[in-house]
């Protein structure tokens, strides 16, 4: 079994275009055997068309791959017929996920005006690079949801002690599921940790103030920018927004830097966290309760790995 980009989205595509165009031009009501018949059917032939264009395209074809997204994106289907999952917002949320995947390339701004040699780059100026990128698209995204920041703020200090109150709550699981589930992943397989942390503590140990900066500050603001606010509006299900939520978190954590499909593993204890800043943004309707629960999180972790770096046995 081996998972492939490619396949993946040609097969996603072919998945969910059909139904996302039915659903926008409102050429099929929402009625549950209608749903399911629609959504077995498009799964049936997206499945042939994914496995024909990519044969012609001269692309190895991954069964594996092109199975499981096509019963993913069925599934996404089923609550876009259901209207669960609303199709017109969708286009918002996922042009802002796309934003944040593509917002690297804000780096080749620094790189052209100054001639940097990417080949030659210290861990510093990776950092550096990605301070810059991260301000961007933090400016970006300021600009897009600031009525909702600055609604929020007057909210979050009002009820201060009640956000976080809930915050901790929802933290508290998160952390209960985020251990546990690495636990049994450490059981489960020889990796001790995720490529992606493997990566953090890399960068953690060759500068760890411009790291702080990164994961106690940009992170927290971009991620629940992006993964919470711009998603809650294209979902009216409450634990099927969460649920999104973590799964896209978590799977950003990992897709760009797994090796083996066992890193696939690590979806859920990153997953989680994402679960539960989601819960807290639904439950208080404050963007603030999850970005300073995700800051402190982030922030927590950060310092002691700093720390441990300094510890003399």
């Amino acid at each position: 079994m081996n998972f492939d980009g490619f396949n993946f989205l040609v097969t996603l595509i072919f998945t969910l275009l059909p139904v996302c165009i039915l659903k926008w031009k409102d050429l099929i009501t929402s009625d549950k055997k209608m749903n399911i018949l629609v959504t077995l059917s498009v799964m049936f032939i997206s499945s042939l068309c994914s496995y024909y264009f990519i044969g012609y395209s001269k692309n190895s074809i991954s069964l594996f791959t092109i199975g499981a997204t096509s019963l993913f994106g069925s599934i996404i289907n089923y609550y876009i017929l259901s209207e669960k999952i609303l199709v017109k917002k969708l286009p918002f949320s996922l042009g802002l996920i796309l934003l944040f995947i593509l917002s690297d390339l804000f780096q080749l701004i620094p790189i052209s005006l100054f001639d940097i040699d990417i080949k030659k780059m210290s861990h510093n100026m990776e950092l550096y690079l990605t301070i810059f990128n991260n301000f961007i698209l933090m400016l970006i995204l300021l600009f897009i949801f600031r009525k909702r920041i600055i609604s929020d703020f007057k909210d979050f200090k009002d009820s201060f002690n009640k956000n976080i109150e809930i915050g901790f709550k929802y933290w508290f699981i998160g952390m209960a599921l985020m251990v546990g589930s690495n636990l049994i992943i450490m059981l489960l397989t020889p990796s001790k940790v995720s490529n992606n942390e493997e990566a953090v503590r890399s960068l953690i140990e060759a500068s760890p103030y411009l790291s702080l900066i990164l994961t106690a500050i940009f992170a927290p603001i971009l991620e629940e920018l992006v993964f919470r606010v711009g998603l809650k509006e294209s979902f009216k299900s409450k634990y099927l927004f969460c649920i999104a939520s973590g799964l896209i978190f978590g799977l950003l954590h990992v897709v760009f830097s797994y090796t083996t499909l066992t890193d696939f593993l690590y979806v859920v204890p990153y997953g989680s966290l994402g679960f539960v800043f989601a819960m807290m943004l639904y439950d208080t309707k404050n963007i603030y309760t999850s970005m300073a629960m995700h800051m402190a999180h982030n922030s927590f972790f950060t310092i002691v790995q700093i720390l441990s770096l300094t510890v003399v046995f």
